[in-house]
């Protein structure tokens, strides 16, 4: 077999040896598709009373391990307790004090996501 030829074979037995890795991987749960990992989140308790409660509409999300970023960034936040949903899209945030809604758009667009629409759900 030629120099050339060996190489190039060479090469395409290794992409497919790191793609077989990788796939292995998300299946076990380890990798997922924004690199999210199995570990499920504590959750986050309020610690005070609600300020005010939000329902942020979320663009991009697809699976279990985008939750997870997306309530990690958003619990992240000082006041801020997040409940994120996949189906639909969402996530209900409460507010211990006040937090301005483009603050919680970047925590959701740092985590790789895009906010469509943020709407206030009445305190009961």
């Amino acid at each position: 077999m030629p120099f050339p030829a060996l190489l190039i074979a060479l090469l395409v037995t290794i992409c497919f040896l790191v793609a077989l890795c990788h796939t292995i991987r998300h299946f076990k749960g380890k990798g997922g598709c924004c690199g999210g990992g199995a570990e499920p989140l504590p959750q986050k308790e309020p610690e005070g009373h609600a300020f005010a409660k939000r329902r942020l509409h979320i663009e991009g999300m697809s699976c279990m391990h985008c939750v997870a970023r997306v309530t990690q960034a958003l619990n992240a936040l000082d006041g801020v307790v997040a409940q994120v949903h996949l189906t639909p899209p969402t996530a209900i945030v409460t507010l211990e004090h006040a937090v301005s809604d483009e603050t919680l758009q970047k925590a959701v667009a740092d985590a790789g996501f895009q906010v469509t629409s943020i709407e206030e759900i009445p305190l009961s």
